[in-house]
């Protein structure tokens, strides 16, 4: 083993974690995306109705 190795060894320990580092960012927005649609669907009817609600109030406002 040449002693230069070693030391290479020990400055970058893992150096294939590109491919890690990919599968960590698609989960993160695999988990953030999955979020939303629950959001939407929790709060999705509320938001509805409320700007239904609030566009007929604009409309009904005398020009």
């Amino acid at each position: 083993m040449n002693p230069q190795d070693s030391s290479r060894q020990a400055s970058d320990p893992a150096p294939d974690e590109c491919g890690a580092t990919a599968t960590e960012y698609v989960m993160l927005v695999a988990f953030i995306s999955l979020a939303l649609v629950g959001a939407v669907t929790v709060f999705g009817t509320a938001l509805n109705s409320y700007y239904i609600s609030l566009a007929n109030v604009v409309t009904s406002i005398p020009a």
